[in-house]
């Protein structure tokens, strides 16, 4: 299907590797990437159609937004929006009160610049399974000088009820890992 309308559309591409999880193929996608800037939507998530046009205009380091999480069927279970604002310098940020909301941990509902990723030689690890996206954000987070809250919700995230989800599963391991 993939390669199908890559033929249709010149602006689609498609890599074909072998699998190595959601992290190798964050990173392969950060390496072919030619655009100005990277945002990465889970396989089994969904965007609005102004979400990357949103996303954009607030022209930042890292613009980043609130998502609305799903049931399978498509209920929405709730809501997280932050309120809008812009840190124009690094020293501003207040990383701590944004961790303490959950706005920083995963890569998803964020816009981030690919030439802050190339020059900094940002990827996921792949060494890990669990808070390997936290990783990445923090990572990158280190060579931010602007950051843009957008008052929005426009990334679905979809909460599964199986117990083999990674959203929903028990993990007594956790401790070991973090």
């Amino acid at each position: 299907i993939c390669d199908t309308w890559a033929e249709q559309d010149t602006r689609i591409h498609v890599i074909h590797k072998k699998n190595g999880g959601v992290s190798s193929a964050r990173n392969a996608g950060i390496d072919f990437a030619t655009g100005q800037y990277i945002m990465f939507v889970d396989s089994d998530d969904y965007i609005s159609p102004d979400f990357i046009h949103r996303l954009i205009n607030a022209n930042s380091d890292l613009t980043l937004c609130g998502f609305v999480c799903r049931k399978e069927n498509g209920q929405e279970l709730f809501r997280t929006k932050f309120s809008e604002a812009f840190y124009k310098n690094k020293n501003l940020i207040p990383y701590a009160a944004l961790y303490q909301k959950n706005m920083l941990y995963s890569p998803c509902c964020k816009l981030f610049r690919t030439d802050i990723l190339r020059e900094n030689r940002i990827h996921f690890p792949t060494n890990i399974n669990w808070g390997e996206d936290g990783m990445f954000v923090a990572d990158y987070l280190k060579h931010v000088n602007s950051l843009y809250i957008l008052d929005y919700a426009g990334y679905s995230y979809i909460r599964y009820d199986d117990s083999n989800s990674l959203s929903t599963k028990v993990r007594p391991d956790i401790i070991k890992m973090v």
